[in-house]
């Protein structure tokens, strides 16, 4: 393993964790370039310590994981929520022209559900606006994703179709139901639904795990960390999204898939402050 590449030294404790993650992690070893990269910014100890606590709890999900995920979810609303293909439409969140991780997820959970007798095409619709005008009074929605991080996009949608269900006096049960979801978005989410599910909640990154004065120092080291980012990538601006989008500290990485805004941007901002764009360790369009 190379890690002379590594301007700075890290401690023996670190070094045996670089080791041990890799070796626990082979997702790690493929991006090994990346990874070693990005300790190569880390200016002291402390900051390196901090990144690879944060990579060593990164929430890696294989495919065959998300397949166990979707299962998870078909036995929540089939067997939990007791709803049934006669009055159920499971739905994407996607408003919009173009692709979103919901659109791919509400294909995806047709494979899970073709197991259980009697689900069809008509029950999965890939837009709020038809699922508005198709669902029946008194029938129930459930929204479906991969991922849910601050809450915002999903409570949003949602309080949108309630009031176009209101405009067509209908009244329906609502579900939101993903396979890995920030903890925070609880409070954005469940005052507006039946019921919210994930099947794994995660916890912020930092402000979860830590308390001061390991707290405060993680959060000047991560800070300090950001600081050497480009202020701009095409449209985006960093402030935007320190800490992820809308601070949710998340740890998120589902293989093959397009990763979360919410992530920590040291982990997938594609360019720092000076030089070409960079070899990053969860990349997202």
């Amino acid at each position: 393993m190379k890690i002379d590449r590594l301007p700075n030294q890290i401690s023996r404790n670190d070094f045996g964790l670089l080791l041990e993650l890799t070796l626990r992690h082979p997702w790690l070893i493929r991006k090994s370039s990346a990874f070693y990269d990005l300790l190569s910014v880390c200016e002291s100890e402390r900051e390196a310590s901090l990144v690879l606590d944060l990579v060593s709890r990164i929430n890696f999900f294989t495919p065959n994981d998300q397949l166990d995920a979707r299962r998870r979810i078909c036995d929540k609303i089939t067997k939990e929520w007791s709803l049934t293909q006669v009055e159920t439409q499971i739905i994407a969140i996607n408003d919009r022209e173009l692709a979103d991780s919901s659109s791919a997820y509400v294909q995806q959970m047709k494979g899970v559900f073709a197991e259980t007798c009697g689900w069809k095409t008509p029950n999965f619709i890939n837009g709020l606006g038809a699922a508005v005008e198709r669902v029946a009074d008194g029938k129930a929605i459930v929204v479906v994703d991969d991922f849910c991080g601050s809450g915002e996009s999903v409570s949003g949608k949602v309080d949108w179709i309630k009031k176009k269900l209101d405009e067509q006096k209908k009244t329906c049960r609502i579900y939101v139901a993903v396979a890995a979801a920030m903890e925070q978005s609880k409070n954005a989410i469940e005052p507006l639904v039946d019921s919210y599910f994930a099947v794994t909640w995660l916890k912020r990154g930092i402000s979860d795990y830590l308390s001061d004065p390991e707290l405060t120092a993680a959060f000047t080291d991560m800070k300090r960390l950001e600081s050497i980012l480009h202020k701009r990538y095409g449209r985006k601006k960093l402030q935007d999204y320190s800490f992820g989008w809308r601070a949710s500290e998340a740890l998120y990485y589902s293989e093959g898939d397009n990763p979360p805004n919410n992530n920590f941007p040291l982990f997938w901002w594609p360019r720092l402050n000076t030089g070409p764009e960079r070899d990053v360790l969860i990349p997202r369009i």
